[in-house]
């Protein structure tokens, strides 16, 4: 056949190779038309033109929307699926919407199927629909949009140290007090749900006030044992350790008296853990504490006892006050110290610096 014009061959040329491969792919069984409402999750099948379906073929021409290169739906013209894709995006955007874009690669191809395989536009939007987790082919909208946002700045705290104090003891010298700022943030959506928001401006209202903390500086706790003993009361030193001649008490004293008001505060002469609070006998109201090394002291006749079985106590804190209940004739803390924990010696000796007689 002789053709006169140049194009008029190469068409026909096309649409003869268009009827010998629709020929050859059904001689192989193969399917061209796409499923409506449950697409193979394959890269789209249709035969997509090159030129136009020859009259006597049964195809139609429709155009197949995929997703990843995954085929999705097919759709009778490409302004049906563009007018599909536009409501969809458009059902996330908001006035303050700056962009709106689908995460997924989606491309529109023309192709030719067999008329029961065009979709209808409500099927097609519902398999494309981001709300239907079921679907494989469901898009994923992502917007942009700017938000403003009254926000707390939190303070800071602050720490000072004290060089004479221990590293457990701290202090709220100056309470710390959040302060206000508004915020705007390029806020990035997922199907309408927030997934990252980046600061781009801040105005700050209100100044956030730190907060100081004093903390000690030395290692350790407060109320580690530190292996010697300072004076646990104020007062006149009445009676000293040893034997003495008396008519009430033991005439072998296993202590020291010390006298003073009734209420003088009582103190830990260490730190160490409180083994025994409460009555005993002629001690009268009676504290034991038993500290790190092993040793045990031994606080007697308080009026009141400020402490309990278990508590740790830290070197000088008060733990009772000075009395005379039990075999006393007069208000005077009675002191002990046991080095082994079972023997009484002299507490004199042991004791740093020197009575403080008030």
């Amino acid at each position: 056949m002789f053709f006169k014009d140049p194009r008029e061959t190469v068409l026909s040329r096309a649409k003869a190779r268009r009827v010998k491969l629709l020929a050859g792919m059904s001689a192989l069984g193969l399917c061209l038309t796409l499923t409506a409402l449950t697409p193979a999750p394959v890269s789209a099948t249709a035969v997509y033109r090159t030129a136009e379906a020859p009259e006597e073929s049964p195809l139609v021409e429709a155009v197949a929307v995929t997703v990843d290169g995954v085929h999705a739906v097919t759709v009778d013209s490409r302004e049906t699926a563009l007018a599909l894709l536009e409501e969809i995006r458009r059902g996330y955007e908001t006035p303050l919407t700056e962009s709106a874009a689908f995460r997924e690669r989606v491309e529109l191809l023309p192709c030719l199927t067999e008329p029961e395989g065009v979709m209808a536009p409500a099927d097609a939007r519902a398999l494309l629909d981001p709300e239907n987790t079921a679907s494989p082919v469901a898009l994923t909208v992502l917007t942009m949009a700017p938000v403003t946002r009254e926000e707390a700045v939190p303070f800071v705290t602050e720490t000072v140290l004290i060089p004479d104090q221990y590293s457990d003891e701290t202090s709220v010298t100056r309470s710390g007090v959040d302060g206000w700022a508004v915020n705007t943030y390029s806020v990035i959506y997922e199907n309408g749900r927030e997934e990252l928001a980046t600061l781009t401006d801040s105005r700050i209202v209100t100044e956030p006030v730190s907060e100081i903390v004093t903390q000690g500086a030395l290692p350790g706790s407060r109320y580690d044992s530190r292996g010697v003993y300072i004076w646990p009361t104020t007062g006149v030193l009445t009676s000293k350790f040893g034997s003495r001649n008396i008519s009430i008490g033991s005439s072998n004293h296993k202590g020291i008296d010390i006298g003073n008001a009734a209420g003088t505060p009582v103190c830990a002469a260490d730190g160490g853990v409180v083994i025994f609070a409460g009555k005993n006998g002629g001690y009268g109201n009676f504290v034991a504490i038993q500290h790190d090394n092993g040793a045990v002291t031994h606080y007697a006749h308080m009026r009141k006892i400020l402490v309990e079985v278990g508590q740790r106590v830290a070197q000088g804190q008060q733990i009772g006050e000075m009395g005379r209940t039990g075999t006393a004739t007069g208000n005077h803390l009675h002191f002990e110290i046991l080095p082994d924990g079972e023997t009484r010696v002299d507490p004199v000796g042991l004791l740093t610096g020197e009575l403080q007689r008030y």
